[in-house]
C-alpha cells in the first residue's frame, strides 16, 4: 500500500496519468438456478490455476446458505482431483506457491481463518519438499480477511438473498474482477453489474480475454491481454466489462 501512495503523490502533482493494478478478494456469486457441480470445477480451475496466483482468480464464493456445504464438499473434492506436484513435471496440476513467504502468508491467514471459526477441508497428498501450500477451501459465512489471498486457498459463505450476497462481494478489497454463476445468463450478468469489479465473467474462470473487445488495459503494447491506449481512456472513464468466457480458450 506505500508503494501505491508513493505512485500516486508523485503523480498528483503534474496531473500526471496514472493507472496501478492492485489486488483483490475477487468474489463470486453462485445462483440459485446454477448447476453446482459446474460452478465447482470451474472455481477449482480458476482458484488452483498458477497456483492461485493470477490478480483475477477467484478469492471468495457466496452461495445461498442452504447449498453452501455441499458446495464447498464439491470444491474439495475437485481439488483432490488435480495433480499437485513440480512444475517441470508435465503431469502436474497446481504447482508450489512462487517463495517461501507466500506460503508462510497463507498458512498464516488459514490459521487466521480458523480462529474466526472456519471450518478447514484441505488436500492431504502434497510434496514434502518445495513451496508447497494443500489447496483449501475455508467455510465461513462473511466478507472473510481483509487482506489478499494470493494462492490456492477458496473461501466458501453463504447467502440468504442476493441483495446480501451483492454487499458481502462488494465489502472488503474490491474492484478488479468478479464472477457470477447460473443457468439464466442475462440474470446471471445483470447480477454482475451490481458488482465493483472491472471485469465480471459468467460461467468460467478463464485467464485470458472474455473477447477480443475486452477491454483490459495497459499503456501502449505491452503484453498479452492489452489493447493499448484507446483501452486506457475507457478505464479512466470507469468502463466495466461483464460477458461470458469464450468456450474452448486453453487457460
Amino acid at each position: 500500500v506505500d508503494e501505491e501512495i508513493d505512485h500516486a503523490a508523485a503523480a498528483a502533482p503534474r496531473f500526471a496519468r496514472l493507472q496501478l493494478e492492485l489486488g483483490s478478494n475477487n468474489a463470486a456469486i453462485v445462483r440459485a438456478d446454477a448447476d453446482l457441480e459446474q460452478a465447482a470445477e470451474a472455481l477449482a480451475d480458476g482458484v488452483l490455476k498458477l497456483s492461485g496466483q493470477w490478480c483475477e482468480a477467484p478469492r471468495r464464493v457466496l452461495v445461498d446458505r442452504a447449498r453452501r456445504d455441499e458446495l464447498a464438499r464439491l470444491l474439495i473434492a475437485a481439488f483432490a482431483r488435480r495433480t499437485i506436484g513440480s512444475s517441470l513435471d508435465d503431469a502436474t496440476e497446481v504447482g508450489p506457491v512462487a517463495f517461501a513467504a507466500r506460503r508462510d502468508e497463507l498458512d498464516d491467514q488459514r490459521d487466521r481463518l480458523a480462529a474466526a471459526g472456519a471450518e478447514l477441508l484441505r488436500v492431504s497428498a502434497v510434496p514434502e519438499r518445495g513451496w508447497f501450500f494443500a489447496p483449501t477451501v475455508a467455510v465461513l459465512d462473511g466478507p472473510g480477511l481483509a487482506d489478499e489471498v494470493f494462492g490456492p486457498m477458496l473461501l466458501v459463505g453463504g447467502y440468504d438473498d442476493e441483495d446480501e450476497a451483492v454487499r458481502l462481494a462488494n465489502t472488503g478489497q474490491v474492484g478488479l474482477a468478479g464472477y457470477v454463476f447460473g443457468a439464466d445468463q442475462e440474470g446471471a450478468a445483470a447480477l454482475g453489474t451490481r458488482l465493483v469489479a472491472g471485469e465480471v465473467k459468467v460461467n468460467g474462470t478463464s485467464v485470458l480475454d472474455m473477447s477480443p473487445a475486452s477491454a483490459q488495459s495497459f499503456f501502449g503494447a505491452s503484453g498479452l491481454g492489452g489493447h493499448g491506449d484507446d483501452d486506457v481512456l475507457d478505464f479512466f472513464t470507469g468502463k466495466q466489462v461483464v460477458g461470458t468466457d469464450r468456450a474452448g480458450l486453453p487457460l
